[in-house]
């Protein structure tokens, strides 16, 4: 009986001691954040299709202000790529990129798409804002995710 007793706590700490690890390295890392940038102009479909949105009410992305959308040259689509590691062995889901906008931001489309990054890998995830030409590209980054139905956050500067 002790035997048996000994290997049953032996399992019940084996078991703690995975769980902790699992919790300690749920931390998603952000590795870096770039930006590039495409004039509405060139990319007049998008452009159109977010402006008629907005004036209908049926933007799925975030508004922050709005605009006096008379000529696409006087606005530009910001796509940052966040590059984000996951140390665990457990996957990160329902990944959210949300960004402090500029002065300068209108809006922030939305991703179709519900990213989930895999234990012990890494992916680039992508976020697109439509801006006023010439804004700057530094933002803050806040990603939140779930491990196991468990929230987590992280954030990041650009410089």
């Amino acid at each position: 009986m002790r035997v048996f007793t000994c290997i049953l706590l032996l399992v019940t700490l084996l078991a703690a001691a995975f769980l902790g690890y699992c919790y300690v390295n749920a931390r998603m890392v952000i590795e870096g954040v770039s930006a590039s940038q495409v004039a509405a102009a060139d990319a007049l479909g998008t452009y159109n299709q977010v402006k008629n949105q907005i004036a209908q009410g049926t933007f799925l992305g975030t508004v922050y202000r709005d605009a006096n959308y008379v000529m696409p040259e006087g606005y530009t689509f910001l796509t940052l790529t966040v590059r984000m590691a996951n140390h665990g062995i457990l996957p990160q889901d329902w990944i959210r990129i949300e960004l402090t906008p500029d002065a300068a931001d209108i809006a922030l489309l939305y991703n179709e798409r519900t990213p989930t990054l895999a234990g012990m890998s890494r992916a680039d995830f992508y976020a697109t804002l439509l801006t006023h030409t010439g804004a700057h590209t530094s933002r803050t980054v806040k990603i939140t995710y779930y491990v196991l139905g468990m929230p987590f956050s992280v954030s990041y500067q650009m410089p």
